[in-house]
């Protein structure tokens, strides 16, 4: 059987359990709105250099992290813009293998659907409501019953909300941690996302110092976020 790759298409609205390789938010049924004018991105994501442009763009970011590759970046009316990084870089057509061993997912959400829907999120994030009414799959695998730490730090620009989980990467079944975060912009922006990766602890690693560099650790998450502007003025 032929290898499976994951194409620019099967980001946007894919709600099938088996798909865990598609990570992105989108609110349901907009994407039957939106179908149409997605056609440009899938040849713009072909482009190396046309999706390295617009990802930074999204991101507000004039270099990406080290070790992190743009995979795909675009907008969905009245909801927002979405953005996927992976460790893994596509191939000639655009298509991503896997993500390897760690990823970042962002929504930067706008207007007033997209206001209340991060609201939503930002309670499940606190684990004060239920998990949201959106597709999110990732090739991470969260343990809902597992969450390692909650809390909120302030940013240049917005406040962070977060929710990190012990869960499993999906591509060779190993332990790895997620943060679920909301981001909050004084104007009332803002978005929300996914960075998970290896968890050390598991691998052998001993000590919450292993934790240091891992999305579990505060400092690395402001970190990893310094690279974008997420909350411009």
């Amino acid at each position: 059987m032929a290898e499976q790759k994951i194409s620019p298409w099967m980001w946007v609205g894919c709600g099938c359990m088996g798909a865990v390789l598609a990570i992105v938010a989108v609110i349901v049924g907009v994407v039957f709105f939106v179908g149409r004018g997605l056609h440009g991105m899938a040849e713009t994501m072909k482009d190396p250099a046309a999706r390295e442009e617009r990802v930074e763009e999204i991101l507000g970011s004039e270099e990406l992290p080290e070790g992190y590759n743009p995979v795909i970046g675009f907008n969905i009316p009245l909801v927002g813009q979405v953005v996927v990084l992976a460790a893994n870089q596509p191939d000639d057509s655009g298509q991503l293998e896997s993500f390897g061993d760690r990823g970042f997912a962002y929504v930067k959400l706008t207007g007033l659907l997209g206001r209340r829907k991060r609201q939503e999120i930002k309670r499940w994030v606190e684990g004060r409501g239920n998990a949201p009414d959106i597709n999110i799959q990732s090739e991470f695998r969260i343990d809902s019953d597992e969450v390692l730490e909650r809390g909120k730090m302030d940013l240049e620009g917005g406040t962070l909300f977060y929710a990190v989980h012990r869960g499993t990467l999906e591509n060779d079944n190993t332990p790895g941690l997620a943060n679920m975060m909301v981001l909050d912009c004084p104007d009332g922006s803002g978005g929300f996302g996914i960075w998970f990766g290896r968890d050390p602890i598991a691998e052998g690693a001993g000590g919450d110092a292993a934790l240091g560099g891992s999305p579990a650790d505060e400092s690395a998450v402001r970190e990893f976020l310094a690279h974008f502007d997420l909350c411009p003025d």
